[in-house]
């Protein structure tokens, strides 16, 4: 079965947000990465490495000055998957995933020289397994946690 532990990935891409007073909306492309590791023999671990696109649309509201609450939907599709070992000739590693949507709850502080630093609970909502693995068959849904610093233009 696959092994319940957070992996550290890496997260990059663009936002767009309009706040106005203490409300605001906000839309992001990013491009993150995930590991998934699972029992492949009684003695031998196998890993998934995934990229995803993620597209989280997330309402904003200002909790004191520079500090913004954060809460919305996010659809990531997945866009490439290798796998070690590979899975048996013919199959496609990514034809174990497919795409889904979560919820994200998350704080993020509005620096001076336009920097911006946040942490981000995401909960999957829909199953990501679109096959049956092994005995890791059943629903798989995700749980992240990010943390990131941005820089804004405006």
């Amino acid at each position: 079965g696959f092994k319940k532990a957070y992996q550290p990935g890496i997260v990059g891409g663009v936002f767009v947000g309009v706040r106005k007073g203490k409300m605001g909306v906000r839309a992001e492309g990013l491009v993150s990465s995930a590991k998934y590791t699972y029992t492949y023999t009684a003695t031998t671990d196998g890993t998934f490495k995934n990229i995803y696109l993620d597209i989280p649309l997330l309402f904003e509201y200002k909790i004191i000055p520079r500090l913004w609450a954060q809460v919305g939907p996010q659809f990531s599709n997945v866009i490439s998957v290798s796998a070690d070992p590979n899975p048996p000739a013919g199959t496609d590693p990514k034809s174990y995933f497919k795409s889904s949507f979560s919820g994200v709850l998350g704080l993020e502080a509005k620096l001076p020289a336009h920097l911006v630093v946040g942490a981000r609970y995401i909960l999957g909502i829909t199953d990501v397994n679109d096959v049956s693995f092994g005995t890791a068959g059943g629903s798989w849904k995700t749980r992240t946690i990010q943390a990131y610093v941005g820089f804004r233009f405006l």
